[in-house]
């Protein structure tokens, strides 16, 4: 089994802990992303368990992006679906990595969305790629079929779009928030 791309169970991981925390993840569903995130994050630094885990993507960085990131901290970026906030990916992006959906296999994906229904949203096998730079966080969309879109306004194939921190994107009718945790910082 590939396990470059994010499985649902990780996915799910911090959501099955809620409950022991604390955290009623029905109400969860009803609360904006954020709040959902502050409220398990204070619950889990007065549990005593370790902070949420962000994944490193891609699990083997090309040598240019090893080179990058050996003197700075990596982007820590959650993508959280619209009305799924308790489904939120937390992922430490260590190069380029490639969104998208196939049920069938990770096979050239970083972040594999099909536990979101991705496929049923018309998310594209390879749909977009999210490229991290010292300064700024980019989007392109891979020629995917159904479009994506940030903030409402149709992305262009071959244009990188910078991305901020509340961002809305939509990856065919797969929408994602992008929260961003940490921004690169110089190593100390």
């Amino acid at each position: 089994m590939d396990t470059r791309a994010l499985e649902k169970d990780e996915i799910l991981k911090a959501h099955r802990a809620a409950p022991r925390m604390g955290i009623n993840t029905q109400n969860s569903q009803r609360m904006n992303a954020m709040a959902f995130l502050n409220e398990l994050s204070r619950a889990v630094r007065s549990s005593g368990v370790s902070a949420v885990d962000y994944r490193a993507v891609p699990l083997e960085p090309s040598p240019r992006d090893r080179a990058l990131w050996q003197t700075c901290r990596a982007w820590q970026i959650v993508l959280v679906p619209s009305g799924k906030s308790e489904l939120f990916m937390a992922l430490e992006l260590r190069g380029d990595i490639v969104i998208g959906s196939n049920p069938g296999s990770n096979e050239g994906l970083d972040v594999n969305v099909s536990g979101l229904d991705g496929y049923g949203q018309g998310v594209s096998r390879r749909h977009v790629l999210l490229r991290p730079t010292r300064e700024k966080l980019y989007l392109l969309d891979l020629n995917s079929t159904n479009g994506t879109s940030i903030n409402g306004m149709p992305a262009t194939i071959g244009r990188a779009y910078t991305l901020a921190d509340g961002d809305l994107f939509s990856l065919g009718r797969l929408h994602l928030q992008l929260k961003i945790a940490r921004k690169p910082e110089p190593l100390t």
